[in-house]
């Protein structure tokens, strides 16, 4: 799959949720995190479109989910029962993106998850200045990080001094609400 001809199609940051038909443990691991962070989203990632073999543009997630950093077609996304709670619009350099994305998903992807550190990114609010820092893996990612990393590839700086190692989706979230000139809400019918 090719990154090259699809600069003009615009790249998303995803806020989900585990549906009710996705397996129980996903479900309770989305519950817990949701509780944790009192957010309405469990997860965080990134949808852009890629070429395939010349035929038509497909979208595609970027994510660090339970089993890894991965690239799956949005399709199948779906498919695998997760409920978009919130979609962004990435608005910036189309080039910067398309770089940061093959750079993400050729650095990224295969890479596992951190269990330890979205942990710590929900018990950030209470321990703040204590965790900063003190449990960071270079070798894992999980959600929020790995969206953080990828758009501070891109140069998108703009973000402020989020450490992508203690920052949840509810923070991410929080952040893209305040910077309408970089971030345009997609609306989806059924997403609160």
């Amino acid at each position: 799959m090719s990154l090259e001809e699809t600069t003009s199609l615009p790249v998303t940051v995803v806020f989900s949720t585990s549906g009710s038909k996705r397996a129980w443990y996903h479900r309770l691991l989305s519950w817990i995190i949701r509780k944790t962070l009192g957010s309405k989203q469990s997860h965080a990632s990134i949808a852009f479109y890629v070429s395939t073999n010349g035929g038509t543009p497909i979208k595609v997630v970027l994510e660090a989910e339970s089993a890894g950093v991965w690239r799956i077609p949005w399709s199948r996304w779906r498919e695998r029962h997760n409920k978009v709670i919130a979609e962004y619009e990435v608005l910036h350099d189309a080039e910067l993106l398309r770089e940061a994305l093959a750079w993400a998903s050729e650095n990224y992807v295969g890479r596992p998850y951190d269990f330890r550190g979205a942990g710590l990114a929900g018990l950030y609010r209470w321990f703040a200045i204590w965790i900063r820092g003190r449990f960071n893996s270079p070798l894992k990612l999980y959600c929020s990080e790995l969206v953080l990393r990828t758009l501070n590839r891109a140069k998108m700086h703009l973000l402020g001094h989020f450490d992508p190692e203690v920052t949840g989706p509810k923070r991410l979230r929080a952040r893209l609400d305040e910077l309408p000139e970089y971030f345009s809400r997609v609306e989806h019918s059924g997403t609160s």
